[in-house]
């Protein structure tokens, strides 16, 4: 009887190797998608706006040059001798209350307050807004500078509307009103620039 012989070929196992490593680079080529959760998702939380430490110069020289602009309109009415119609004079809108002799000497103090306050802040803005931007340690301390003495103004200028306000006993007139709202208003801006500016630090250069 013959005997049969069955020869069965294996692999080497380097073979297997090759094979293995070059499957493995196919499925690579595809990778699978991968869901993130919804819970590992920070949500972006709520940030301030910080203005820029030029938007805080140029806000301060806009203060210092309205008061200059005021200054200088009030000087031409006198000196020039310009007569205001009787029916400004009589407006309710812009009569005043009657002060008693300590207010009236309250808001004269104020009010030499307010201006002595707008010459450091309009010196401050000046030179900060002409200096090159690669001064930045030098830009931010005059934008601190000034913004420091608008706040100071403005604060001023708030406690002198107070005491207009305390005068109105008989009722507060729309010219009143129309102060303290900007009055309020320019402190808010004054703290969001003096915030910007901690916040933020000086500008950097790129």
């Amino acid at each position: 009887m013959d005997e049969k012989v069955v020869i069965i070929e294996v692999p080497a196992p380097l073979d297997m190797e090759k094979k293995t490593a070059a499957s493995v680079k196919e499925i690579s080529k595809f990778p699978l998608p991968v869901k993130s959760s919804s819970s590992n998702q920070k949500k972006p939380g709520f940030r301030m706006p910080l203005l820029s430490v030029r938007v805080v110069l140029g806000w301060a020289f806009l203060n210092a040059l309205a008061v200059a602009l005021t200054l200088g309109t009030i000087a031409v009415i006198v000196n020039a001798n310009i007569t205001i119609p009787s029916s400004i004079k009589t407006s309710k809108f812009f009569q005043g209350p009657e002060l008693t002799p300590a207010q009236t000497a309250d808001v004269d103090f104020l009010w030499e307050a307010y201006l002595w306050s707008t010459l450091p802040e309009g010196v401050a803005a000046t030179v900060g807004l002409l200096l090159p931007r690669r001064y930045a340690r030098g830009r931010w301390s005059l934008a601190f500078l000034a913004i420091v003495s608008v706040t100071v103004a403005h604060c001023m200028n708030a406690r002198a509307v107070s005491v207009y306000i305390a005068a109105n006993t008989g009722g507060i007139s729309w010219g009143t009103i129309l102060l303290g709202c900007a009055a309020v208003l320019y402190l808010v801006l004054d703290l969001l620039g003096l915030l910007s500016l901690l916040i933020g630090g000086p500008e950097k250069i790129e």
